[in-house]
């Protein structure tokens, strides 16, 4: 007599089908650029139709600014086609670049931007990378006018650049806040990293987890963390939609990548329920072909 396939035996067995963790199966790219392609256009006449179109717009306080353009960089990860800052008046301009909302519900979920750049012998200047929530939607630059996203909150990444160790400062940003208030700080580590310095390839990450308490940051070159700290006081952001990258002049920026994982627990459940859903489909399968045969 052949045995039944109960659903308990097959979700016993089905785990072992797929050899993934929930993190791996559910961590989701929210945008990879890579800038391939990508019309420079002509900064000297502010025209960066090939980058708005590619989703990247610019900010410049002053009526004179520049938008950033593409350039070309080789000094691996740098490959090819990049984001760069040609300096002059686009020196102080800022790049926004909108996603779909990410927001770190459970304890554990994450965001990460990632990104390749090159300082290109750069030793003063500022370098800020910031994740922001904001109701507005950017469809223009903006060059001597108001900020592309007057009312965005989030967290900021500032570090001085220099050809030496430097700390970076941490600041809550609030309503698209671009200067560097002291008051808005809300953590200074002891830890160091150079930022500036010779022309070279470098790969930085900034990761946002949600704790029990807050928001843990961590900040890496090449790797390795330089910067780690959990956020508990003030205002706690955890939904975000808009990044935004100040640097100075002469970076290059290439493989700017957003991802997001949910907590495991979350994965967990997901992956549990399409287990069920392959046992439930599998059993049935299995009824069908005795019916048939």
């Amino acid at each position: 007599m052949k045995k039944k396939l109960s659903l308990v035996r097959c979700l016993v067995v089905a785990p072992v089908l797929p050899t993934l963790t929930a993190s791996s199966l559910l961590a989701g790219t929210v945008f990879s650029d890579d800038f391939t392609g990508v019309d420079p256009g002509a900064p000297s006449e502010k025209q960066s139709t090939g980058l708005n179109d590619y989703g990247y717009f610019f900010y410049n306080g002053n009526e004179g600014g520049y938008p950033w353009t593409v350039g070309t960089d080789n000094n691996s990860p740098l490959s090819g086609d990049v984001l760069r800052n040609q300096g002059a008046q686009a020196t102080n301009t800022y790049t926004y670049r909108q996603f779909g909302e990410v927001s770190l519900t459970n304890v554990g979920d994450s965001i990460s931007l990632t990104l390749d750049y090159n300082p290109n012998g750069a030793t003063s200047g500022n370098l800020t990378i910031a994740l922001l929530n904001s109701e507005t939607t950017i469809t223009a630059n903006s060059f001597g006018g108001s900020s592309l996203t007057p009312d965005g909150d989030g967290y900021m990444f500032h570090q001085v650049i220099s050809g030496s160790d430097t700390s970076p400062n941490y600041y809550d940003v609030v309503n698209d806040s671009s200067y560097f208030n002291a008051a808005n700080i809300i953590h200074t580590p002891s830890e160091t990293a150079t930022i500036g310095g010779p022309a070279d390839g470098k790969t930085f990450s900034l990761t946002l987890t949600k704790t029990v308490l807050g928001v843990q940051i961590d900040a890496s070159i090449a790797g390795t963390t330089f910067s780690s700290f959990e956020d508990t006081t003030g205002d706690i952001y955890t939904s975000f939609n808009t990044m935004r990258i100040r640097s100075a002049s002469g970076f290059n920026f290439d493989n700017i990548t957003l991802s997001s994982v949910p907590e495991p627990a979350a994965g967990a459940m997901i992956l549990a329920m399409l287990a069920g859903v392959f046992c439930l489909r599998r059993r049935n399968f299995l009824r069908s072909n005795r019916v048939t045969g």
